[in-house]
């Protein structure tokens, strides 16, 4: 049985961006939800994390626990700069490994 794991689910703001990229670095080091080899940087993802401050309809999204940790963090980008695809986004969704085995999907 999984274990209930209280949390809030927010916009994301740039104190969360370290978080955010030490999540998905784990993906890249066990090599099992990204395509990308080698660690990315903060710096490498301010570009990144702006566009989906200003794109409203592409969220940047996180979950945190009571204690205020980010553990998880959901997004919708852009698949083409092509106008016929703005209708369309690629789906992210990471969690930080250690949060493993908890029930996200339980409503408090």
């Amino acid at each position: 049985m999984p274990i209930a794991c209280p949390y809030t689910i927010r916009h994301a703001v740039p104190t969360d961006l370290p978080a955010i990229v030490a999540i998905y670095n784990q993906s890249i080091a066990s090599k099992t939800a990204t395509a990308d080899l080698a660690p990315v940087t903060v710096a490498a993802r301010q570009t990144w994390f702006a566009e989906h401050g200003m794109a409203q309809c592409r969220p940047l999204l996180v979950a945190q626990d009571d204690a205020g940790q980010v553990w998880g963090w959901a997004s919708l980008s852009r698949v083409s700069e092509r106008a016929a695809f703005d209708i369309s986004a690629e789906i992210s969704v990471y969690r930080n490994h250690r949060y493993s085995g908890f029930a996200v999907n339980q409503r408090r």
